[in-house]
């Protein structure tokens, strides 16, 4: 069990026995006691609430630690992305201006498609 789940334990255990002496002090109608019992109970009380606001601080503080370094790393995923968008884009953008060169110069003669015959592979003649 954990550090805190044992510290919360041992709060519950304090409380129930404090519960169980004022119900013995009700019963034997002990004022003083019942009052210094009380008195017990609302320091554990505040024991307790003070224990478990640090317990939640302490987790949200590790939640938010670990969100920042996530963003971090998406953030600089991102500057990756974009300088590869951006080596992507200048590429596209040197090879349309290479082609319109080509096909703008005077001397360009464009291929012409080859008709490529097949052969047959069944022959109905045969």
């Amino acid at each position: 069990m954990s550090e805190q789940g044992t510290t919360m334990l041992h709060y519950m255990s304090e409380l129930l026995d404090v519960a169980q002496k004022k119900q013995q002090a009700i019963v034997n109608r002990e004022v003083t006691e019942l009052d210094l019992l009380n008195k017990q109970e609302i320091t554990l009380l505040k024991q307790l609430s003070q224990f478990e606001r640090q317990s939640l601080t302490e987790v949200s503080e590790d939640v938010g630690s670990e969100l920042v370094r996530y963003q971090l790393a998406l953030r600089e995923q991102l500057k990756v992305n974009e300088e590869l968008l951006r080596d992507a884009l200048q590429f596209t953008q040197h090879m349309l201006s290479q082609l319109t060169e080509q096909n703008d110069s005077p001397g360009y003669q464009p291929r012409q498609a080859q008709v490529q015959s097949r052969p047959m592979a069944f022959d109905h003649k045969a």
